[in-house]
């Protein structure tokens, strides 16, 4: 009887295990220097092994045994081998996208082009790590919020109960069961409008559900606030403040970390428009970073006039519209004014009539950039933790991810302040460095359990983003057994894991988790 004993480790950090599809009775071998590769064949011949060439000079090749072996009888057989260096399963490749499952993904390039098919691998349930649920603050004409990838992700103000005309919660608001309509300032009952319903779509349409197409966040939630004047614009902010402070102060409200708006007013300077430019400091003081498009016309604001693209807040993000060259399509622009640019120029949206077409402008940017901003708050605790201590800080905090995120163009260099378009994955980058993503010592434990005997069983917790690899070495340094995946951000515990060790010769073993530069080694004996 063997069993699996823990000796000593040395801690680096830490991840997940994932089904890595290994293919059956096949391995990647590599043999020692001095092996003559002419012995091969005697080799292949009397241990009814299929050999070939993968790669003759660095003497690896491909080992395909019968399929009437068992695991353990190639692993036996492999270890008994003792010219091979090292050794491990066949895996069958796997395509590093998210791509989801929706009709017109196909035709979303800018979903692509922004990184979002990388960053929808990891977590995608809208949830900070703390467990609020995230918000994004819409403000738009109306919309069809009835559509279903629109309704799906549409903020539910529970604390209200609809159309019974009292203020349930007691905000100040009537009705706000779905968002408030500030046109008609009375409930949630939001105008039918073909652009508001291109904006929730590209912002938030559920994504993966085999309907119509992905948005950017694809289970954030959208607060929707129906506008049509400036007048209806200050009070959609401020609606937005008082439900994020009812929030903190516990009384309902919503945990909303971003606003986007596509509406504005043209040939506009702030100095008419102070009252409207003077809420976006309050807004982000209250944790809410906010995003709008400049104007569609080819001229630079700073002359002509945008509002609220020429307001000076901190806690605004102004988008321009770049195609799929990365240069600037029909937009305004500003050397001073201008902060970023989305790909917005013929991307697949959802029509109030529940149609699906390409579409074009501004207003497509920049609620991406504004879904984006709020769908990378589901990954760092330590950043989950700051939003709630400084808020105000914390929103400039993802600003500074998203501009140093960002993919710099030099066709842009001249024409906005940055000179970038945006990368939700650069940004994603971004936020990780600064949550300094490293493990615990209690990242992975191994135990010494007789009554696992023959099997090494230990518990990891996740740390850390991306692949991984697990690799068991024996005391020559024989590589015995790989396993890598992708750690996504789901399931991040995993408990009782066990390794069979019965197929192993007594002695000294090294158990290695690797996740980028980073290491965990572990070293268990086999004893018969």
């Amino acid at each position: 009887m063997r069993k699996a004993l823990f000796i000593t480790f040395l801690l680096y950090a830490g991840s997940i295990f994932a089904s890595s599809g290994i293919i059956s009775h096949e391995y990647i071998v590599k043999l020692r220097e001095h092996f003559s590769i002419k012995d091969l064949a005697s080799t292949s011949a009397h241990l009814n092994i299929a050999i070939s060439v993968l790669n003759q000079e660095q003497r690896i090749f491909l080992f395909i045994f019968d399929t009437s072996k068992t695991k353990s009888e190639e692993v036996h057989i492999l270890n008994g081998l003792q010219f091979i260096t090292s050794y491990h399963s066949n895996q069958k490749l796997v395509e590093r996208t998210c791509k989801p499952n929706d009709p017109f993904f196909n035709q979303q390039w800018n979903m692509s082009f922004m990184g979002f098919e990388e960053i929808w691998c990891f977590d995608n349930n809208g949830i900070t790590p703390l467990g609020d649920t995230i918000v994004i603050g819409i403000i738009d004409q109306g919309c069809n919020c009835d559509i279903t990838d629109i309704h799906s992700n549409l903020f539910i103000n529970y604390n209200e109960i609809p159309n019974n005309k009292i203020d349930d919660d007691s905000n100040g608001y009537i009705d706000d069961y779905r968002g408030f309509n500030a046109v008609s300032g009375k409930d949630d009952k939001h105008p039918k409008d073909n652009h508001g319903t291109n904006i929730l779509s590209i912002a938030g349409a559920k994504g993966n559900n085999e309907k119509f197409i992905s948005g950017a966040a694809q289970n954030i939630k959208m607060l929707m606030c129906s506008a049509t004047s400036e007048a209806d614009a200050i009070e959609c902010y401020t609606y937005f403040i008082k439900m994020k402070q009812a929030y903190f102060a516990s009384k309902g409200g919503a945990y909303i970390v971003s606003s986007t708006t596509s509406l504005g007013l043209p040939r506009a300077f702030p100095e008419d428009h102070n009252d409207w430019c003077d809420l976006y400091d309050v807004l982000g003081s209250n944790g809410i970073l906010n995003v709008c498009a400049t104007d569609n016309e080819d001229e630079n604001i700073d002359e002509y006039g945008d509002i609220p693209g020429l307001c000076t807040s901190e806690y605004l993000i102004v988008v321009t519209n770049t195609d799929r060259s990365d240069s600037r399509a029909v937009a305004a622009f500003s050397k001073i004014n201008v902060d970023i640019a989305a790909s917005g120029e013929q991307v697949p949206v959802i029509n109030q009539d529940s149609s699906v077409s390409n579409s074009s402008g501004c207003s497509l940017s920049a609620p991406q950039v504004g879904a984006g901003s709020a769908y990378l708050h589901q990954f760092c605790e330590k950043y989950a933790k700051f939003c709630k201590t400084s808020p105000g800080q914390s929103a400039l905090l993802m600003k500074s991810f998203i501009y140093n995120g960002s993919k710099a163009i030099s066709s842009l260099s001249s024409e906005i302040s940055t000179g970038k378009r945006f990368d939700v994955n650069g940004s994603f980058l971004k936020l990780l460095e600064y949550c300094e993503v490293l493990s615990s010592e209690n990242d992975l434990i191994v135990y010494n359990d007789p009554s696992y005997s023959g099997e090494l069983k230990y518990d990891v917790k996740l740390t850390k983003y991306g692949p991984f690899e697990l690799n068991l070495y024996n005391s020559n340094g024989q590589h015995i057994y790989r396993k890598s995946g992708n750690y996504t951000g789901q399931d991040r515990d995993i408990k009782a894991q066990l390794l069979n060790t019965k197929s192993l010769s007594s002695g000294l073993y090294i158990l290695t988790l690797r996740v980028g530069d980073n290491l965990i080694s572990r070293k268990f004996v086999t004893i018969h």
